[in-house]
């Protein structure tokens, strides 16, 4: 599963001058949290992630704030260690929190067991953290990728490269997306590169990367440096891009991708005329402050096991629990 900013630190919308948007609302299918009714930290909201407990964990510029459903938790730099922004967040089958901030020379990855809190890598910033089957770490940073396994750090090569966002695809493939030089294919031997020139991937900023269950790569781009921006996908031959004037794609730059149960893709853009796209394959729908979503500046999603929609954005988090 992307400031980050983070992923986003490098996205022209950075955090701090986010304008925020009081739109307390709860309807039928919607729900709203932001500083101002609930105990969220901070309104900016760069990732999210949910434990075995359903605990919505979120990321934000100011700490992180865990939400059991009822009450709110709050850590921040003061009561704990972590360094702000916080840039990324995931959870492994132990319950671990791994949590990645974007504050440069202060930043790092931080691990915190439910008791204690350990620092690792520090002085980079964290894009993005993805554990594979073998429940080995992968971290996204401003210098290439790095590995925990069996308490060793690694660096994995792409040192010149920004890593803003993993995937693992089925066959153990990892695909690594970075700030400016495309994707990056790693089977385990061989490494291939695509960007705009090669391939038919829509920028070579590569926000966000999601599979589907047929095994297709989706990319979510961004529009600046002369690329279009949008989303391509991949079967491993063909490449088809979808961008605001070819579909129903709500802006050319995607902060996020989520693929919920249906297959149903849901596309965040982090534009100030952005919002959230979803695709069945055939229509598309949008979503924006005048159907519920709290900010159209949307950062982050996550979909829970009941099927409800979490975004981050730069306003708070909506809850959708539609279709």
């Amino acid at each position: 599963m992307v400031i980050q900013i983070l992923k986003i630190i490098f996205i022209a919308f950075i955090a701090f001058s986010c304008k925020k948007e009081n739109k307390n609302t709860t309807t039928s299918k919607w729900t709203n949290y932001s500083t101002s009714n609930s105990g969220l930290t901070f309104n900016t909201v760069n990732a999210i992630a949910i434990d075995a407990q359903e605990n919505k964990w979120f990321a934000t510029s100011q700490g992180v704030s865990k939400f059991d459903g009822a009450n709110w938790t709050t850590y921040t730099a003061n009561s704990f260690f972590i360094m702000t922004p916080v840039t990324a967040i995931t959870i492994d089958l132990q319950g671990n929190k791994w949590i990645g901030s974007g504050n440069g020379q202060s930043g790092g990855l931080f691990k915190y067991d439910n008791t204690n809190w350990t620092k690792y890598l520090s002085n980079y910033t964290i894009m993005d953290i993805v554990i594979d089957s073998a429940g080995k770490i992968w971290a996204g940073t401003n210098y290439g990728v790095y590995t925990l396994n069996d308490s060793v750090w690694t660096a994995f090569g792409l040192s010149a490269n920004q890593v803003i966002s993993i995937a693992i695809d089925s066959m153990g493939n990892k695909w690594f997306g970075t700030y400016g030089q495309g994707v990056i294919k790693f089977d385990g031997t061989n490494w291939i590169t695509y960007n705009t020139t090669n391939s038919g991937l829509a920028g070579n900023q590569v926000n966000d990367i999601a599979i589907d269950k047929q095994g297709i790569i989706w990319f979510g781009t961004y529009n600046q440096y002369g690329n279009n921006g949008g989303v391509s996908k991949f079967d491993g031959t063909n490449w088809i891009t979808y961008n605001s004037t070819n579909s129903g794609l709500v802006n050319n730059s995607i902060s996020s991708i989520a693929i919920d149960s249906y297959g149903n893709k849901w596309f965040a853009s982090g534009n100030l005329n952005g919002g959230v796209s979803k695709f069945d394959g055939t229509n598309w729908t949008t979503f924006k402050t005048t159907n519920g979503l709290i900010n159209n500046e949307v950062i982050s999603i996550v979909i829970d096991k009941q099927g409800n929609k979490w975004f981050g954005t730069m306003g708070g988090v909506s809850k959708y629990s539609g279709n």
